[in-house]
């Protein structure tokens, strides 16, 4: 039995993965700026077994704009490639 893959829509999966990218990071300006962005880093790093002298600095509005669109570009890229790779390999003969 053979199974087709699907293609993907390269503008939605960058659009999707930017998305995503862009909230994560909003979030995270969140919890800086209720004060609790240190304790959050500690929790975080301390379950993932590491151990660092890292320090969350100050909130910053600024900060936050360029932060957000940068992972949001970012991830758009990533994203796009992915899907334009996926569609690639699933063209190919010997990927059926």
């Amino acid at each position: 039995m053979v199974t087709k893959v699907q293609k993907l829509n390269e503008k939605h999966f960058a659009l999707t993965l930017g998305s995503m990218a862009a909230i994560l990071h909003a979030v995270w300006a969140a919890i800086v700026a209720s004060g609790n962005g240190q304790g959050f880093f500690n929790w975080l790093t301390n379950l993932h077994f590491v151990s660092t002298t890292a320090t969350v600095t100050a909130f910053n509005p600024a900060t936050t704009v360029v932060l957000v669109v940068k992972a949001f570009v970012f991830a758009a890229i990533v994203g796009w490639a992915f899907a334009s790779v996926w569609n690639w390999l699933a063209a190919q003969k010997w990927a059926k």
